[in-house]
């Protein structure tokens, strides 16, 4: 017989059943109040990056980017006789609107570097041109760099010494003729070319009658397969640059002339021509044998020589515009720094 489990409640003098044992009364849950959302941040938005300039002070095309920092020139359109501006060919008349003539028949225009200006080297030259008179043929209108001013003179150096100026005259230049012929070449000093590159006959017409077009060279290193540092330089033309009245007006409409590089292929100059040079001071302060420099690409801004001389600086290394025999009317004459490594 089981005993059932309970408990005597003497009040009412009766068995109750643990079943029955009324539960204890427990106080509520406290009520716990959540905290509050954390106020959400906004994400930090991207930057915008800047939009990459195209169009230099003039609205004309840069069709390689300013070098970060990079040096840049403009023709002053008032009085070119800005410091750097060297004009080694006589009278320069304004001719108004920013148009500018040269008296002489041989021009040499340079855009010096002197201190505390940076040394050129990767290089978008630019000039807007009509030729007003001269003969159909093979008379060039050219672009060039990576050397100074080109002479048969002596210069003294800031430590006395006496130097033939000829080694200075290093470069690579873009050429276009006013029969529409175009092409590249390489100087190896004042004046050892080795032969003609990239030339085409008739690449736009002849620029005979007049009329206003534009002309850029860009000289520029890269690094070829094997990291070697090399050269490479082109030639654009905006033709037709001029509006109903035959006012100067760029299109920007720039078409490639011509296209060369130099990966140390490019070396075959005159034999003569070249010992001669050597003999007039061309490897002085280069470090090379005459083997080495005959296959030289021009890394440099201009000849050790000249361009570290604190009295040659300036000259040493220039941006410059060429003509022969052509009367030649301009406008537009730029230089800038480019950035490096485009081919």
């Amino acid at each position: 017989m089981s005993i059932p489990i309970g408990y005597l409640d003497t009040a009412t003098n009766t068995w109750k059943k643990v079943g029955e044992i009324p539960a204890p009364a427990t106080a509520p849950p406290p009520v716990v109040t959540p905290p509050p959302e954390p106020t959400p941040v906004p994400p930090t938005p991207t930057p915008t990056p800047p939009a990459t300039q195209t169009k230099d002070k003039w609205g004309i095309q840069m069709l390689v980017p300013t070098k970060s920092g990079g040096r840049t020139w403009f023709l002053n359109e008032t009085n070119p006789e800005d410091g750097q501006f060297y004009n080694k060919s006589g009278t320069i008349t304004n001719k108004g609107n920013g148009e500018y003539v040269c008296s002489q028949p041989a021009v040499r225009l340079y855009v010096r570097s002197p201190e505390p200006h940076a040394l050129w080297k990767n290089t978008e030259i630019t000039g807007y041109y009509r030729i007003e008179s001269g003969a159909v043929g093979r008379n060039a209108i050219q672009h060039y760099g990576r050397g100074g001013i080109h002479t048969n003179s002596t210069y003294t150096l800031a430590n006395g010494q006496s130097k033939l100026g000829n080694p200075m005259g290093t470069k690579y230049s873009v050429r276009i003729y006013s029969n529409g012929d175009t092409l590249s070449a390489k100087e190896c000093g004042h004046s050892v070319y080795a032969g003609y590159r990239s030339a085409r006959s008739n690449a736009v017409p002849d620029l005979i009658p007049a009329r206003w077009f534009g002309f850029k060279s860009v000289i520029n290193e890269y690094k070829n397969a094997a990291g070697k540092e090399c050269v490479s330089m082109k030639g654009y033309i905006d033709d037709q640059a001029q509006d109903s009245s035959g006012k100067c007006t760029p299109k920007n409409n720039w078409k490639l002339l011509t296209s060369a590089v130099d990966e140390g292929d490019w070396n075959n100059f005159d034999q003569a021509e070249f010992d001669n040079l050597i003999k007039q001071g061309a490897l002085e302060n280069t470090g090379m044998t005459a083997a080495q420099f005959k296959s030289f690409i021009i890394t440099w801004p201009g000849h050790p020589t000249f361009v570290k001389d604190s009295k040659n600086r300036a000259i040493a290394c220039c941006c410059s515009f060429r003509w022969d025999d052509l009367s030649v009317r301009f406008k537009y004459l730029s230089a800038r720094e480019i950035t490096p490594n485009v081919k």
